[in-house]
């Protein structure tokens, strides 16, 4: 394992909706944001989707830091470095417990790895895994920028 170089690097694991506007939130209060999808097949309107969300933003706070610009990649070890993980797979509790398990294998021990599941608990996402105390569910509202609520559960680990 790896580990994390500072407290800013944030990975976010699925371009879709949710994941987009995620990473936009992240990167838009300065923490240097990267989004893993193997999947991606436009990486123009994924970083279209955070410009959007960036100008929603603007409109409600004026104490943004300076935004970062959001990397994409459809490599998952380009996570490597992130202390914090916000998971947004399909609701499918075997891919996201093999994402899940993939993450352990690359990232340093103390990074948190929440999942924004609202369809499974923190104690399935943990099975099979080296540190399920680190596996959590964060489930937001969505969208998460614009609603700043955040289900928070622990598993039984």
């Amino acid at each position: 394992m790896n580990g994390a170089r500072d407290e800013s690097q944030i990975g976010v694991v699925g371009a879709g909706l949710i994941g987009m506007s995620w990473a936009g939130l992240f990167s838009a209060f300065g923490y240097e944001t990267t989004v893993y999808d193997p999947h991606l097949k436009n990486r123009e309107l994924a970083t279209q989707a955070v410009d959007d969300v960036w100008r929603s933003l603007d409109s409600l706070f004026d104490n943004l830091k300076s935004k970062r610009a959001v990397e994409f990649s459809d490599k998952l070890d380009a996570l490597k470095a992130s202390t914090f993980i916000q998971e947004n797979c399909p609701e499918d509790l075997t891919l996201k417990q093999k994402v899940i398990s993939d993450l352990e294998k690359i990232i340093s021990d103390k990074t948190i790895i929440a999942s924004s599941t609202s369809s499974f608990l923190p104690s399935e996402l943990q099975k099979g895994c080296s540190q399920p105390e680190r596996i959590i569910v964060g489930h937001p509202m969505n969208p998460p920028h614009l609603i700043p609520v955040v289900e928070v559960v622990l598993g039984k680990s």
